[in-house]
């Protein structure tokens, strides 16, 4: 059937007699009976690194994903098919089992794809190579000062677990980035918060494929230094498996900054 979502399961309730299986959408007088709408998250980045870059205001910094990451989706084949399944199940995305009827017309693909970071955190540190202040000198944890922002897909898994009719069919569809932000420091974060973690949660692909360097994971602030002059930030996250990703960044205040 044209236009359908391929994760979504479905039964088409016949209104007159004469069902017909295949690619064809069926007459109006169908209704689509929803009974497991399938997975949330569309793709899932996997990538080995991190690549920190400056973002916005002085002190901002974006950590972004390297080249050699790929993307597993719904639609992929094989061994990358496996692994995004494998992925859905690791998040429970999602198990929604409550009857949701609509009409023909109405196409579950027509919202932009949604795609987040495969790998999950168990923590995200900030260290500096010179003294930043007299509570932090060089080489301390930034962690308690410092911010990350970023979305997560999690809380929306917990919604729509155990058939939450009403937020199903009244949000499923319309649901906005803003309604995923979380923004914590460092030293207060969760495995939680770092599960599915993604701020480029959209990407349209019928206007093309999801290049990596538009995948922003997080973004981290801090305050300025007590003094002026250049300082090379290192952040390093910590997987849930052990791996540590890691690099720096070096950013310069001058004066008028601080």
């Amino acid at each position: 059937m044209k236009k359908l979502f391929t994760c979504i399961c479905i039964i088409a309730a016949i209104m007159t007699a004469g069902c017909r299986v295949g690619r064809d959408l069926p007459p109006e007088s169908y209704l689509f009976t929803i009974v497991d709408c399938g997975h949330f998250v569309h793709s899932y980045w996997i990538y080995d690194a991190i690549c920190l870059k400056p973002a916005g205001d002085k002190g901002a910094m974006a950590i972004g994903i390297p080249e050699s990451a790929y993307y597993v989706w719904f639609a992929s084949v094989r061994k990358k098919r496996e692994l995004y399944l494998d992925l859905c199940r690791k998040y429970d995305d999602f198990d929604y089992k409550e009857i949701m009827d609509m009409p023909s017309t109405i196409y579950i693909d027509s919202r932009p794809e949604r795609i987040f970071s495969g790998i999950s955190f168990r923590s995200v540190d900030l260290v500096c190579d010179k003294d930043f202040d007299e509570q932090h000198p060089a080489g301390t944890s930034l962690a308690d000062i410092s911010q990350l922002h970023s979305k997560s897909a999690m809380p929306l898994f917990d919604k729509m677990r155990g058939g939450q009719k009403e937020f199903m069919q009244s949000e499923i569809r319309n649901i906005i980035v803003e309604e995923l932000p979380f923004a914590k420091p460092l030293d207060e974060l969760t495995e939680y918060d770092l599960a599915v973690m993604s701020s480029s949660v959209f990407y349209n692909f019928k206007a093309g494929w999801p290049e990596y360097d538009k995948f922003v994971l997080a973004y981290i602030d801090i305050d300025p230094p007590a003094v002026p002059g250049a300082y090379t930030f290192t952040v390093t996250m910590t997987t849930t498996d052990g791996d540590i990703f890691e690099d720096s960044l070096t950013i310069e205040w001058n004066g008028s900054d601080i």
